[in-house]
């Protein structure tokens, strides 16, 4: 995660979503890292 990302995730993303009651800790309700079909991180 670049720092850009990071910033973004850990002030912006993160409180709205602590806003609307998610509980950041539980996996059921937040993935941070989630998979996406057709997709390849690596380079």
């Amino acid at each position: 995660m670049s720092s850009s990302e990071a910033f973004t995730r850990t002030e912006l993303i993160d409180p709205a979503l602590e806003l609307a009651e998610w509980n950041l800790k539980e996996p059921n309700q937040v993935g941070f890292e989630i998979p996406v079909d057709g997709y390849d991180a690596e380079p």
